[in-house]
């Protein structure tokens, strides 16, 4: 048996057979009370899912769960795979692109749940609160255009959500089965399309080293072009999923703007302002100006 390690949020250890390339196991090892409660809340969520047939997705098993006041042991099979974020190139994005899609619209349609519109009001609400809480011009102006863009957002359906579901949380085998780890941030109550939107337009941001472009705003919003292949990819499988789950292609862009207004929030408020879900969010509220 052999162990390597890596630390996240908490330390997290792989477990080796003999001369094996993958881990057999996932060992992680919070302390914090809040960890421990994450870590917590993702082993009941994965059970949930693996008693799902017909998930569309691979998410680990849940092997060994110890758990006391301020400290947490949880052990989960490995998913196999290469991670997305390091697998893309410009001759696979569309392929990649295709796989994610399909996977978690099927992972979709296994967990709807039937919604009101208070429901969803109240999602809108919450994270336009949140955003409001600033002394920032800019954030309050951008609160305001928000509201105003997410006015007429109708979404019967609830989905299991990941939440932070960037390509290195994705893992791709030889055929393409699309496998996803660390579900700590993941809800059974989730919003439709946020996921397949986050992946897609990180993997395009990837592509186009957007992330440490000097004009970043150009950069953000030459991925989300409808004229560019990652902005016809993107908006082609969207479409795609909307139509599996039976979502009017009306409310995408309102979606799209949800998306990015539910990750801009997740961060602290010092952490908003130039941030790059700031600028996704701006791109596509500019998208629906021009």
């Amino acid at each position: 048996m052999r162990v390597g390690g890596s630390s996240t949020d908490h330390p997290v250890l792989f477990v080796f057979v003999s001369d094996a390339d993958d881990p057999q196991l996932v060992v992680k090892l919070p302390s914090l009370p809040v960890e421990v409660a994450d870590v917590e809340r993702e082993a009941d969520l994965l059970s949930a899912l693996n008693e799902v047939p017909a998930l569309g997705v691979v998410v680990p098993t849940v092997a060994d769960l110890r758990l006391t006041d301020d400290f947490a042991v949880m052990s989960q099979s490995f998913v196999p795979g290469v991670a997305a974020s390091q697998a893309v190139n410009n001759q696979n994005y569309e392929t990649i692109a295709g796989s994610v899609t399909a996977a978690l619209t099927q992972l979709a349609r296994a967990t709807t749940e039937p919604r009101d519109e208070v429901w969803v009001r109240r999602l809108v609400d919450e994270s336009l609160d949140r955003l409001g809480q600033t002394r920032e011009t800019k954030m309050l102006e951008l609160q305001r255009l928000t509201r105003i863009s997410l006015e007429g957002l109708k979404l019967d359906t609830s989905v299991c959500q990941h939440r932070d579901l960037g390509p290195w949380n994705v893992h791709l085998s030889d055929t393409n089965q699309v496998g996803v780890i660390d579900w700590g941030d993941a809800t059974m109550t989730g919003v439709p399309l946020c996921d397949v939107l986050h992946c897609l337009v990180h993997l395009g941001l990837i592509l186009n080293d957007a992330y440490e472009a000097t004009d970043r705003r150009a950069a953000v919003s030459n991925v989300l072009d409808p004229n560019t292949t990652s902005g016809v990819t993107i908006t082609g499988c969207l479409h795609q999923y909307c139509e599996g789950l039976g979502i009017d292609g009306g409310q995408i862009r309102r979606l799209r703007i949800l998306t990015w207004l539910r990750a801009l929030v997740d961060r602290p408020p010092e952490q908003r302002v130039g941030s790059i879900y700031e600028e996704l969010l701006l791109a596509e509220l500019s998208a629906g100006q021009s």
